[in-house]
């Protein structure tokens, strides 16, 4: 078992020891790649099959370099010659090189204590212990070792040593890698490595006992070797000039100074274009170079006469068909000398060299102008992929200092959203030995973010490893942002493309052998065109059109072929009955026949133009009728053009043109002009209200408007102008304004008409408080009685009015005959007749007429008419109450001789609100509603109504006209007779009254018991609850706005209790709306009463 008690000054002898010691330390590597070491653990392996013998000094040159270590051995356990138990170092490498085959102790081996400790060890300042590595070059500092087993025994230990000059340490990477190789060392051994040093060992024992034995074996082999030599030295001269004459691609030529040709061979023969026969003939074969590499041949031949000898050299030699040709010469004089000699040349065809050459300078020139004149920055990293020199490019493009840019710092300058792709890129580039190219954005040194082209490729060494990485940064933001902004183009070009009204095609002509155009070929067509010229998809990219159709512009798009010159036309197409307004314009240059045809459909336009032509005379004779002012003036604001309606009509100018500015009020004019020139000076549009003087004399509102006007070529020319008269509209506007002071009129109205019936009963109650009050109270009772009756009426009439004038009644339409209505209307307005001492006259046809009515609103009607006529005739006058058939309708007059209406107030006299006499002080109370009433009632029942005067103190005649019913026959309606009230009709009923007005709730509730109910009163929401509780009531009568808790909870609490399900609960409101109605009907209420309540609506809801 292994030592588990590490020795604190030496190192530690356990597994589990060295690994949490070295697994605490930080790496002494700036990273393991996981690629290199893959490939350095597979190249042992293939070694380790190709070549066992050298497979263990494989091993630990690999180990040295993955664990960065100074030295390494590869120790095996075996018996020395005297029998002791010792370690071999049977392969070291680095510092401990030369010290194969040593021996040690297992105690004072470092690589011992591994194999003794069957596990990993670990050493500081190994040498202080072990003696083996006293003499290892540099001082070690620390020792890593692990042993490594054969069929489960352990055999030998693999360790490695760092120099204590560095100050590295052990990790625990390196621990894994020496583990990993344990395994190799292992195989190696079983395959023989690791006995090379007693294989070498026995080959010298057994070379000095046979060497004088060899010396003389060698002696005679050489001999005869020598012989061999001279015979095989003569075939091979003779075998070497053959193969010299028969290489392809080597030029040989025998030749004497002079440059008479002896000899060639057929690769020379290839190269000239002579054959050899051709090239004895020739004076000089010198005579192929040309003129500018003669000087060249000159000292070659000049060598050659002097020294029998001369450097290879390059130059061109013309071929027999007069081509030129690069060739690298080197001939050499074999016999005879000076001007005598003979000389071969070996020549080599180097023009494909030289055009690679003149290509790769090129090549060369190109990417030194490209990273010149593009690249932002040039830097280089190595074979793992980290910067370990900074770049002063990058540091001025980024802005980053050199430091911060070292190892993979560089990332720190990618923008954040691009790290992981960039990181990621350029791991799979260097661990798969790939170009890389990626765009990615990095910051720039003037601030923000720049998008940059980063391409880096790698460098070899000759093993095929890679030696380093060359890399460069390409500024490509404006292209990115180009691209984005022609995505965008393109996508809006295509939005135009597809919703554009005009058609576009893209066609190709096609000629015939004559040149004549025979048919277009359409390639793109956009939706308006497919519609337009009923084009079909026939394949990718080929488009159909009618055929009948192509003739339309078929020579156009020709001419358009042959010129090159964009035209524009029309034609019609008789088979699709249109017209086509078509630009053709050339695509592509002369050399295609491609054209674009952009063309819309006219044929409404065309028919608009034929029948502007034809109705250009109404036109004009429509404008000078048009109710408008329409004018023109330059940019001095001289009037040049009028229509007719400002000569002949409206305006009051003179002939001279500037005499419109004398048409209007001093006052109204000056600020006109200033409207004007200040829209001239601005160029800008303006719009004034002017009251100007017309022809006749009288003065009218106008409002113009003008805008400036250009010529075709943008020059500024003056203003086109028009003027409304909108006197109409200003009538409006007094008319609103009129209307807003007869609502105040109403309002104060409304006050005195109210305040009238309050007086008197204010009077009543002092009269009642005195002590003999009672003895007049009958007629007091009668008083108040009738003056809150008049309340309630001024109150009922406007909400009445309301509801009638915004169409809220429903008519209760039945057949009824007119003199029935006349009657009932007679009947409600008498006693005011009387009262007044007029004079009535009716007068009613013979025969009956009926209409379709509402009989209770029509008597509305002329009740409301004929109180009017009482109320606004002097005592003893006389009304008039005729009616007659005319046209399928019923006219009925109203006449009096009362005070007339004024002709300045008979047009508003159905106004809301209006009272003709008011301001002359005639006025006879009321709030002004009644004609307004008369008249919505009156076009209800699809009538009119009409108003008749002349003048003050002349009468007045209201004119109403109705439509008939059909004839047919009306039974007599027989009235039914009403019952007596029964003198206590609340007999046996509990009332529950609820107000928060006290006064209020106390009269009702002692009205109440008058007529026989049981009553309680209450004041609040709560005591209503509290006394239902206990009183349980048959009906409540209850208020809705009270403070605290209003009438609606009650209802709701109330409804919500199964005692009550059935009560009867009515709201008392001064709110009398349908609104109104509706929200208390839907809150859990019976019946709706409007303040004050009468006795009858009570004896209607409670009886």
């Amino acid at each position: 078992m292994a030592d588990s008690t590490p020795d604190a000054p030496t190192g530690a002898r356990d597994d589990g020891i060295v690994d949490a010691v070295l697994r605490e330390r930080t790496a002494h590597l700036p990273a393991h790649d996981g690629a290199e070491e893959a490939g350095a653990l597979a190249g042992l392996a293939q070694a380790l099959a190709d070549d066992p013998a050298h497979a263990m000094q494989r091993l630990a040159d690999a180990v040295r370099a993955l664990c960065g270590a100074d030295a390494v051995v590869v120790a095996v356990r075996d018996a020395a010659p005297d029998g002791a138990d010792t370690v071999r170092w049977c392969v070291v490498s680095g510092a401990l090189a030369g010290r194969q085959g040593e021996r040690w102790p297992l105690d004072v081996c470092a690589c011992g204590a591994a194999i003794l400790a069957d596990g990993a060890v670990l050493f500081a300042h190994p040498a202080d212990r072990f003696p083996s590595l006293r003499a290892a070059g540099p001082v070690p500092g620390e020792f890593l070792g692990v042993p490594w087993r054969v069929h489960g025994d352990v055999v030998g230990a693999l360790g490695v040593v760092l120099g204590e000059d560095g100050g590295a340490h052990f990790d625990a990477d390196d621990l894994r890698l020496l583990r990993a190789c344990a395994a190799f060392a292992a195989a190696a051994h079983q395959a023989g490595g690791s006995k090379a040093v007693d294989g070498v060992e026995i080959e010298r024992k057994v070379e000095e006992r046979l060497r004088p034995v060899l010396e003389s074996k060698e002696h005679l082999e050489r001999e005869v070797e020598e012989h061999r030599a001279a015979e095989r030295l003569l075939r091979e001269h003779k075998a070497l000039i053959d193969a010299t004459l028969s290489i392809s691609t080597v030029g040989v030529l025998y030749f004497d100074i002079d440059g008479t040709v002896r000899d060639v061979n057929a690769a020379f023969e290839r190269m000239t274009g002579y054959t050899c026969a051709e090239l004895r003939t020739m004076p000089n074969w010198r005579d192929m170079t040309p003129p500018e590499f003669r000087d060249a041949s000159a000292r070659a031949l000049r060598d050659l006469i002097e020294h029998g000898v001369t450097l290879p050299y390059t130059k061109q030699m013309t071929r027999k068909d007069g081509s030129r040709w690069w060739g690298l010469f080197a001939p050499a004089r074999i016999s005879g000398e000076g001007a005598q000699g003979r000389c071969v040349l070996f020549v080599i065809d180097v023009t494909a060299n030289k055009e690679t050459e003149a290509r790769l300078a090129e090549s060369e020139e190109r990417f030194r102008a490209m990273v010149e004149g593009f690249a932002q920055t040039v830097w280089e990293t190595d074979a793992h992929g980290r910067l370990n020199m900074g770049s002063p490019s990058w540091t001025t493009y980024t802005g980053q200092s050199e430091p911060a840019s070292l190892g993979v710092g560089w990332i720190d300058a990618v923008h954040p959203d691009d790290r992981a792709y960039v990181l990621r890129e350029w791991r799979a580039a260097v661990g798969t030995r790939r170009i890389f190219n990626a765009e990615f954005r990095v910051q720039a040194a003037s601030g923000g973010w720049r998008w940059s082209n980063a391409r880096a490729a790698p460098l070899f060494n000759p093993d095929g490893s890679v030696r380093k990485w060359v890399g460069m940064h390409i500024d490509v933001d404006e292209r990115r942002r180009t691209q984005a902004a022609l995505a965008e183009s393109e996508r809006r070009y295509r939005m135009l493309f597809e919703a554009m009204d005009e058609g576009f095609l893209l066609a190709t002509v096609r000629f015939d052998d004559a040149g004549k155009p025979v048919g277009l070929d359409y390639a793109e067509a956009n939706p308006a065109a497919v519609r337009m010229a009923n084009i079909a998809y026939v394949g990718p990219g080929q488009l159909r059109m009618r055929p009948e159709h192509e003739p339309c512009w078929l020579d156009a798009c020709a001419q358009v072929v042959r010129t090159g010159v964009s035209s524009r036309s029309q034609c019609f197409s008789q088979p699709l009955a249109s017209w086509y307004d078509f630009f053709v314009y050339p695509v592509g240059g002369r050399q295609v026949p491609r054209v674009a045809i952009l063309f819309h459909d006219i044929t409404v336009r065309k028919r608009a133009e034929d029948a502007l032509r034809e109705s250009e005379g109404r036109f004009r004779a429509l404008a000078d009728a048009s109710p408008a002012l329409v004018y023109q003036f330059d940019v001095d604001g001289n009037v040049i053009y009028l229509n007719q309606r400002c000569v002949m009509h409206e305006t009051a100018a003179g002939e001279d043109k500037g005499g419109w500015k004398d048409i209007a009020r001093p006052d109204d004019m000056d600020a006109y002009l200033r409207a004007v020139y200040d829209g001239i000076r601005t160029r800008g549009a303006f719009t004034q209200r002017l009251h100007t003087m017309v022809r006749d004399g009288s003065w009218h509102w106008f409002e113009s408007h003008a805008s400036p006007w250009h010529s075709g070529d943008g020059e500024h020319r003056g203003y086109v102008g028009i003027s409304l008269d909108i006197t109409g509209a200003v009538q409006a506007e007094e008319a609103l304004k009129e209307a807003d002071r007869r609502k105040d009129e109403f309002l104060a109205t409304l006050a005195h008409e109210l305040r009238n019936p309050l007086a008197p009963i204010s009077n009543a109650v002092q009269l009642m408080r005195r002590p003999d009050g009672r003895r007049q109270s009958d007629r007091v009772v009668e008083m108040v009685g009738r003056q809150v009756r008049q309340m309630a009426r001024l109150v009922d009439d406007l909400m009445e009015v309301s509801r009638i004038t915004r169409g809220k009644i429903d008519l209760k339409l039945e057949r009824v005959p007119f003199a029935e209505i006349v009657a009932s209307a007679i009947e409600t307005s008498q006693p005011m007749i009387d009262r007044a001492g007029h004079q009535l006259a009716v007068a009613l046809p013979e025969q009956p007429l009926f209409l379709d009515a509402d009989r209770v609103r029509l008597t509305q009607v002329f009740s409301n008419l004929l109180n009017n006529a009482a109320k606004y005739t002097d005592t003893g006058g006389r009304i008039w109450f005729d009616v007659r058939r005319e046209d399928g309708q019923v006219v009925a007059t109203v006449r009096d001789t009362g005070i007339g209406i004024p002709a300045d107030a008979l047009p508003g006299v159905f106004d809301m609100f209006t009272q003709a006499h008011r301001s002359a002080g005639r006025g006879q109370g009321g709030l002004g509603i009644g004609l307004t009433m008369v008249r919505s009632l009156v076009e209800m029942h699809h009538g009119t109504v009409e108003a008749r005067s002349a003048g003050a103190g002349q009468g007045s005649e209201f004119i109403v006209r109705l439509p008939l019913a059909s004839d047919h026959d009306i039974g007599n309606d027989v009235p039914q007779l009403g019952q007596a009230r029964p003198s206590a009709p609340f007999h046996g009923q509990r009332i529950l009254v609820v107000d928060d007005n006290r006064d209020a709730a106390d009269t009702l509730g002692l009205l109440l018991e008058a007529d026989g109910a049981e009553v309680r009163v209450v004041y609040d929401g709560r005591a209503a609850l509290a006394m239902a509780e206990s009183f349980l009531p048959t009906s409540v009568l209850l208020d809705i706005g009270m403070p605290g808790m209003d009438g609606y909870e009650v209802a709701r609490r109330l409804r919500q209790d199964e005692r009550f399900a059935g009560l009867r609960i009515a709201a008392l409101t001064g709110w009398g709306q349908d609104a109104d109605r509706r929200q208390t009907r839907n809150r859990g209420f019976s019946h709706h009463l409007t303040k004050p309540v009468s006795i009858e609506e009570l004896h209607n809801i409670l009886v």
